[in-house]
């Protein structure tokens, strides 16, 4: 054997091979473990390969802010759990990019794009090795630093806010929901707080009771209050009016976060047996007596036909379902039955503000806005949006039984125009060292496909598992995998209801697999990044000669309709 082809074996990857904190210290854990919640915690309910302590020290880390600095901006993607320590924050609504300074990612100019098409490697799916050996410096792709808002005082003096004090937990429904924040955080004094990665707060949730029903109870209180202050219909109601709709809205869960499980076991039934096991939110033909929002995740909108059910829309954050039809009935005295069905697809958080309140509160300002909107689309109630969208009826049931409903960036070719040249596959490798990132096949209907390609989810399942965090979302909103930080787990590619994250066997450059200290070869996940540091993005879109393919946003179906034809 030569020297060459000897097998190169490197240390594998761990769960804690580098901690959150880096800086954190067995001292800043017992200095924890005085402080509630950790300071009602028993030990010994957690088991020996996640402990406490070790979960503190390798999931937290201590940051220490000034007053005035940004701490979370609104509409970013959580990925991680607040506790103050010492100090206080406001939560804020509605505040402008250009006042938060928002962070993008630089990307490659049109020179460096060009040289890397000829830097890259012929051998697949190469790696550095000294990256691998060198940790100490961990790649945070969501990391921007701390930046201060500029004019604070008067600001915040226009802005509508909500205090916090030390003790208050936030930003643990963005974590948990893997969604977007539906506020901005600023330090409103020098302020100490405890950044809890969402792996951390699922370990700590899993294993103590007690913090499990406080985040709960948390979450159902405060997904209400925060969702209905973002409703801009509602921003001009003042707070008491507020309160008191709060007081009479319903906050109904429907479903799993763990959709994904249950839905592989469901991908090759019969639509029928599909729509059967979906959470029944409101049935066809019932009355109609609430204003129904739907707060996170999907539903269908199905109507009955013949013996069966046929699919003519769905819902996501912020849509609201038939208000037509609650308008109507609290305007006649002819009353009309909810015209279609609606279910939870996975799951949905829903809000049920009772007809009564509507009437009194809101009806007056939802005719208003008619008005002041030429276009129903521009309406913040608007449900139109994915109903009837589409002509195709089974498309648009190919798009929500397969659940590519939730794709922001879903692969979408059309398969009379494409003539096999492989010209976005070949763009894609040259973005990525050489390897492309997605297989152009998948499901199909009629001339479409959907290619096996990450889909950027609005809800992305394959962050469910992953013990170390090295899938996680970018600013922008992009999925992304930190190469260093993937132990090879195949969590993410198995909980992945799409088949769009591979497992590969990397290489040093010399073209010898790494293997671990037991000689196995090392593996990584991998999957498409949306080409989020190259010049152009995404690129294979952007080489098809044939405007074949589309990287499309499932929630405006009518950007469909417009490419198709």
């Amino acid at each position: 054997m030569s020297e060459q082809s000897q097998p190169v074996t490197i240390k594998k990857a761990g769960q804690w091979d580098v901690a959150f904190g880096q800086e954190m210290t067995e001292n800043d854990v017992e200095r924890l473990l005085k402080v509630p919640p950790f300071s009602s915690m028993d030990p010994e309910s957690f088991p020996a390969r996640t402990p406490l302590k070790s979960i503190l020290l390798n999931e937290t880390r201590i940051v220490k802010y000034e007053k005035d600095s940004i701490i979370l901006r609104q509409g970013d993607f959580g990925s991680s759990a607040f506790l103050i320590l010492s100090g206080s924050v406001s939560l804020v609504l509605n505040l402008d990019d250009s006042v938060l300074g928002r962070y993008q990612k630089k990307r490659k100019s049109f020179t460096q794009a060009l040289k890397q098409w000829w830097a890259n490697s012929d051998l697949a799916e190469v790696r550095d090795i000294q990256s691998y050996a060198n940790k100490s410096k961990l790649m945070q792709d969501n990391d921007s630093g701390i930046e201060k808002l500029a004019n604070a005082d008067q600001v915040l003096g226009n802005s509508k806010t909500r205090s916090l004090k030390a003790g208050a937990l936030f930003g643990e429904i963005s974590a948990l929901t893997r969604a977007q924040h539906p506020f901005s955080v600023i330090a409103e004094n020098n302020c100490t707080i405890l950044e809890i990665k969402w792996q951390g707060l699922r370990n700590l949730m899993n294993h103590n009771r007690d913090l499990r029903i406080h985040i709960e109870k948390l979450y159902r209180k405060r997904s209400l209050n925060d969702h209905l202050l973002s409703i801009p219909l509602l921003s001009q109601l003042n707070e008491s009016t507020i309160k008191e709709i709060s007081s009479k809205t319903n906050f109904q869960s429907y479903g799993s976060f763990d959709w994904h499980v249950s839905f592989k076991s469901l991908i090759n039934k019969s639509q029928s047996s599909t729509i059967s096991s979906e959470p029944l939110i409101v049935r066809e033909g019932e009355y109609a007596d609430d204003l129904i929002i739907i707060r996170s995740g999907f539903a269908r909108v199905s109507k009955q036909y013949n013996n069966g059910h046929r699919t003519i829309g769905y819902l996501s954050q912020g849509d609201v379902f038939e208000l037509n039809t609650l308008v109507h009935n609290v305007e006649s005295d002819s009353h009309k039955p909810y015209q279609t069905s609606l279910r939870a697809l996975g799951y949905a958080d829903v809000l049920k503000i009772p007809s009564s309140v509507f009437k009194q509160y809101l009806l007056k300002e939802y005719k208003k806005s008619l008005k002041d909107n030429s276009s129903s689309k521009d309406n913040e109630f608007s449900n139109d949006m994915n109903m009837n969208a589409l002509d195709d009826i089974d498309l648009m049931n190919f798009f929500v039984d397969n659940r590519f409903i939730n794709g922001t960036k879903t692969m979408l070719i059309n398969l009379d125009r494409c003539v096999g040249c492989d010209d976005c596959v070949n763009a894609c490798a040259n973005a990525h060292d050489g390897n492309p990132r997605f297989i152009r096949h998948g499901e199909r209907h009629d001339k479409y496909m959907v290619a096996n390609a990450c889909m950027h989810c609005k809800d992305p399942v394959c962050m469910i598992g992953c013990p170390t965090g090295a899938i996680n979302r970018s600013y922008s909103g992009e999925v992304i995998i930190n190469d260093l930080t993937c132990i090879g787990c195949a969590t993410c590619a198995n909980s992945c209801p799409y088949n769009n994250i591979r497992m590969v066997n990397v290489r040093n450059d010399e073209g010898t697999l790494l293997l671990d200290e037991k000689f196995n070869p090392i593996v990584k996940a991998t999957k498409c990044d949306l080409c989020i540091d190259q010049a152009v993005t995404p690129s294979c879109e952007y080489a098809c000669p044939h405007d074949a393919l589309k990287r499309i946003d499932l929630k405006d179906l009518k950007d469909i309709k417009d490419w198709a034809n």
